[in-house]
């Protein structure tokens, strides 16, 4: 027997249901069917789709055409599902996916209480969505409600095109402290042309990730360099240390690749590169160390905008200082690993702070300090001490 029924919103079996059309029940079989723009809540999901039927003794619900659905871990369009409620299963034909920051395009995909299985997907990021954008191809891919993705056969695609094929991958695509990160970035310059700028790196050990810089431009070559970056915390020792260093035969006219700060050329062999040391042993001491090498005045403003923008005149420099009671004993270091920047060098410094101190019970206070400084100043014949 079918019994049909006429309204648009409605509760049966559990189901928040609306529909444009009339629901069909069937006592025989069981299948309520909802058709025309038919809407489900259930659980924590709402599930639209042209097309949707339950069967109650199975437990088992069935969408098709231009399927959507969403809960507050993900959002998904698709071909068709098949939800076993009783299990809190989703499978999924041809499925687009939004976790996090990430969109998936997967031929199959299983959403297992909160865990997901994907054959065959195209991984990209969401905040780039253009001819451009950079993709990974891959064979399967898991992940968790967390944003934790494992990665298996991957291939970097830009446009379709395999670039390089990548070892397996474990990533996370909601949080910063990921086991992977990737900032890539598209875009066209008359100075470039079209270019391709990546940084990534992969987090190899609980303590260090290494990863680097990789660019493409059809105006001027590639750009290609290592990165690293370690982090280790004890019980009375902080160490953190991160470096990068990229390098690029320019293939851009001489005209376009210009002059540095001081007027002279710049060559084609261009590079740029960081060493960064920070170090707090204890209560007393730290230790912290931050070194910049260019080729020119230009080479970051060129090929990290927002890098140099943040620091466009770097200082080097290391100092390593301990803290007594009421004092500090420091040595530091600043010295110019480029020729083209004029600072004030000190090769070294020693000084000693003896650090604002109350005179017997009195309401007066005293301090002082001593310093020894070789100074070298802008012309490199002034030496001071």
């Amino acid at each position: 027997m079918l019994i049909c029924f006429v309204f648009s919103t409605t509760s049966l079996f559990g189901l928040e249901i609306s529909c444009d059309d009339p629901l069909a029940y069937s006592e025989k079989t069981g299948e309520l069917v909802a058709s025309g723009k038919a809407k489900i809540v259930v659980n924590d999901k709402v599930i639209i789709a042209d097309r949707i039927s339950f069967q109650k003794e199975q437990g088992l619900l069935e969408a098709s055409g231009n399927v959507r659905i969403q809960n507050k871990e993900f959002y998904g369009v698709a071909d068709s599902i098949s939800y076993n409620l009783s299990k809190n299963i989703i499978d999924c034909n041809d499925v687009k996916v939004k976790i996090s920051n990430y969109y998936l395009d997967v031929a199959k995909l299983r959403y297992d209480n909160g865990n997901g299985y994907g054959e065959n997907a195209k991984i990209f990021p969401v905040s780039l969505n253009n001819a451009f954008t950079p993709s990974l191809k891959v064979k399967s891919v898991n992940f968790d409600k967390d944003g934790k993705m494992d990665v298996k056969d991957a291939t970097l695609n830009i446009r379709n095109q395999s670039i390089c094929v990548l070892p397996n991958v474990h990533a996370h695509a909601a949080s910063a402290n990921s086991h992977i990160v990737w900032h890539p970035q598209v875009g066209a310059k008359d100075s470039d042309g079209v270019f391709l700028k990546n940084d990534f790196s992969t987090q190899v050990s609980p303590d260090i990730a290494i990863g680097g810089l990789l660019d493409f431009y059809t105006k001027r070559g590639i750009l290609v360099g290592p990165s690293i970056e370690y982090h280790k915390i004890t019980s009375n020792n902080d160490i953190f240390s991160k470096a990068y260093f990229a390098w690029i035969k320019d293939g851009a006219r001489a005209r376009v690749r210009g002059d540095d700060i001081e007027g002279k050329q710049i060559g084609r062999d261009r590079f740029f590169g960081n060493f960064e040391y920070k170090q707090h042993y204890g209560d007393r001491v730290d230790i912290i160390s931050d070194v910049h090498l260019w080729s020119d005045s230009e080479v970051k403003k060129v090929f990290r905008r927002s890098w140099y923008d943040e620091n466009p005149i770097p200082q080097s420099f290391a100092e390593i200082a301990y803290r007594g009671n009421n004092y500090i004993v420091s040595t530091y270091g600043r010295f110019e690993p480029n020729n083209y920047f004029r600072s004030i060098q000190r090769l070294p410094e020693v000084r000693v702070d003896y650090l604002p101190t109350k005179i017997l019970d009195s309401y007066l206070m005293h301090k002082g300090y001593a310093s020894f400084a070789r100074i070298r100043g802008l012309d490199e014949r002034d030496d001071v001490k």
